[in-house]
């Protein structure tokens, strides 16, 4: 029971769910600047970038058996994901 609310937990409170959580606090606290489609708009573009981006190239990683699983356990896999990631982010 412990473990299970703990690892709940541990991917409720993510660092990359963060980014999000702050986006809609800041809407609820000054929701008459914007409209709500524009809100809505913000919201995905957010959730897009910081959650759903990083795990597609956890998903691409791993058939090229770059990675392991998805947990990155072993340092050498977080410094060949990180590298990629940095690789794609100077092309852009």
């Amino acid at each position: 029971m412990k473990s299970a609310f703990l690892k709940s937990a541990s991917y409720i409170f993510h660092p990359l769910w963060l980014p999000t959580y702050a986006m809609l606090y800041y809407f609820y606290e000054v929701n008459f600047m914007y409209t709500y489609e524009n809100m809505i708009a913000k919201i995905f573009a957010i959730i897009i970038l910081t959650c759903i981006l990083p795990v597609l190239f956890l998903l691409f990683l791993k058939p090229l058996k770059l990675i392991d699983n998805l947990h990155l356990e072993k340092v050498r896999q977080i410094l060949s994901n990180k590298t990629l990631l940095l690789v794609c982010d100077a092309n852009f």
